[in-house]
């Protein structure tokens, strides 16, 4: 905790708030806490003030250091009905999603333990209230340097920008503006760019059966179809290039009757 803060972690100033602390540990003994999030749930959305919200159960321990290597839980509470308040932000200039947390608020408390008697109540409400007003500007700073990143490219062929977000009862809208982006490589399983064949043999690579073009059929920019034999055809060589294509599919395996 910074030194200006009003509340310190240690047995001297968290026991103005556990009465009890200071006397069973020492004073000026470092305390560190403990915390778990439980039980979330209640998960909504609210067009009205474009808020989102949930509530969940807050484990806390706090241990006090009572030497260089050992502790002691001195206070072990869970506080039950936590409620937060939060807005999803767009980053500025980017499709990433901010998260900023407006309030908290306790729908009540459950006392586990603790090693030095009885807790006040009104004490212990005062030091959370006082947790979440100094808690919430650290964790919504910290939230500045956390986001998540949508994706800006669709399948190669559009690219995604312009990202707003609306607020409906229980759901989310986004909205991305798809801008078409020119092709320059071929995308596997999406596109791949159509090559022209030239008046003149083509030779397939194997995946495509190693064949070699006699016949050859054109559309002409004018939508005219045309079909025409290549330039020095021979239906012998023909024939041999077939023969050739039975051998390799039957991988030589073949009889005369």
């Amino acid at each position: 905790m910074p030194k200006s803060s009003p509340v310190q972690l240690d047995t001297t100033s968290l026991g103005n708030f556990f009465p009890g602390m200071e006397a069973q540990y020492g004073a000026g003994k470092p305390v560190d806490i403990e915390y778990k999030l439980e039980r979330l749930g209640n998960f909504s959305m609210r067009e009205n003030d474009s808020t989102l919200s949930f509530t969940g159960d807050l484990a806390l321990k706090f241990w006090v250091e009572t030497s260089d290597t050992d502790k002691d839980v001195a206070v072990d509470l869970t506080l039950q009905g936590m409620r937060f308040n939060f807005t999803v932000l767009v980053k500025p200039g980017t499709t990433a999603l901010q998260m900023n947390v407006g309030s908290a608020s306790l729908a009540g408390l459950h006392v586990e333990s603790t090693t030095f008697g009885n807790l006040d109540l009104l004490l212990l409400a005062k030091l959370l209230n006082q947790g979440i007003s100094l808690g919430l500007p650290v964790l919504n700073t910290y939230l500045t340097t956390v986001s998540l990143p949508l994706p800006t490219e669709l399948f190669g062929l559009f690219t995604l920008s312009d990202l707003t977000l609306k607020y409906h009862d229980n759901y989310l809208e986004a909205g991305l503006t798809p801008t078409f982006k020119p092709i320059t490589e071929d995308i596997p399983g999406v596109y791949e760019r159509f090559v022209p064949m030239k008046d003149e043999p083509f030779y397939a690579p194997d995946k495509q059966g190693g064949f070699t073009t006699f016949f050859l059929e054109q559309l002409g920019e004018d939508g005219a179809y045309l079909e025409s034999l290549k330039p020095g055809f021979q239906w012998m060589e023909f024939f041999w290039d077939q023969f050739k294509i039975f051998l390799r599919e039957s991988k030589g395996w073949f009889f005369f009757f």
